[in-house]
């Protein structure tokens, strides 16, 4: 008997939020036992099996900052090796949305930070390497998701 063939691709699908509410977004500063601790991201993670990527987005969200996001909507598709504890690559769905009014709460994935636009663009703000490229690119296109190629 042959056995069956492997597939060309194997990955982990996550999603990633970028969160604002008033002129602000809201960022997760990964704690000590994150890949990217120290340094802040959006929110997201792991798509779960049986799971639409909209509702893993809204339920990342959710999880981590314990309100549920309004117009959440896809912007970008990269796939590559973005999280190096991924095995082996990762097809990351990037999302923006609006927080509703209310306090956000942090969770046991790390603390919650709101930043200004300039706060964002400052270079000693620390954004993982991609985030800063990522929001100029949602922010420079038009309606619809953009497809990115990771660096």
């Amino acid at each position: 008997m042959t056995p069956p063939a492997r597939s060309r691709h194997v990955v982990t699908p996550r999603t990633l939020v970028f969160c604002e509410r008033d002129g602000r977004r809201l960022f997760i500063e990964g704690g000590p036992t994150k890949w990217f601790a120290g340094r802040l991201n959006g929110l997201g993670g792991r798509v779960e099996p049986g799971e639409d990527v909209g509702a893993s987005a809204a339920r990342e969200v959710e999880e981590e900052c314990g309100l549920r996001p309004l117009d959440l909507r896809l912007r970008a598709v990269v796939h590559g090796d973005i999280d190096p504890a991924a095995d082996p690559q990762v097809l990351l769905f990037v999302f923006t949305a609006t927080l509703p009014p209310g306090d956000v709460r942090a969770s046991s994935e790390g603390r919650l930070v709101w930043l200004a636009p300039a706060e964002v663009a400052d270079p000693a703000t620390p954004l993982l390497p991609d985030v800063r490229p990522l929001l100029a690119t949602i922010a420079s296109q038009a309606d619809g998701p953009a497809l990115l190629t990771p660096r």
